[in-house]
């Protein structure tokens, strides 16, 4: 048996079935096998295709994360490259977590220069731009923040 979902409102001649645009429905073999080469006359467009739960799924994940990243900047009052690049920067961060530490020195005993800042979430430049001493960073944004950091570093 296989999962067809029909793209557009059709009438099954053979069973007198109307098919809904949108729908899933199970076929033997070798009727999906038929529909799926049947076209319309006029634009020679699919009635139907291939189902598959993970295609689903992973649409759906799709939306989701785009929906969620697209709050996020806007919270955040940010575009969404920034928000992007952040989550990459996390997701980049528990992988190295992940790891085993093959040094002897602890992160904070790094230099800023020895840390790539662009990996660091926003509160933790703020962090290090305040242990700097850096006016304004309350208010800066992450580019900002590492510009200003590289800049106190090269004083």
């Amino acid at each position: 048996m296989r999962l067809l979902r029909c793209l557009i409102n059709v009438p099954d001649k053979n069973t007198r079935k109307e098919y809904k645009s949108g729908e899933i429905y199970e076929f033997n073999e070798e009727r999906a096998e038929e529909l799926l080469l049947a076209r319309t006359k006029v634009s020679e467009e699919p009635y139907f295709t291939e189902y598959s739960v993970e295609q689903e799924i992973t649409e759906e994940i799709v939306q989701s994360v785009c929906k969620s990243i697209v709050g996020l900047a806007k919270d955040d009052n940010k575009t969404i490259e920034e928000v992007v690049n952040e989550i990459i920067g996390e997701s980049e961060e528990m992988e190295e977590d992940k790891e085993p530490e093959n040094e002897s020195s602890s992160e904070e005993e790094k230099t800023i220069e020895e840390v790539d800042l662009s990996k660091l979430k926003v509160d933790e430049l703020k962090k290090l731009a305040k242990e700097k001493q850096i006016d304004g960073y309350e208010d800066m944004k992450k580019e900002q923040l590492i510009e200003a950091l590289n800049s106190v570093e090269n004083e």
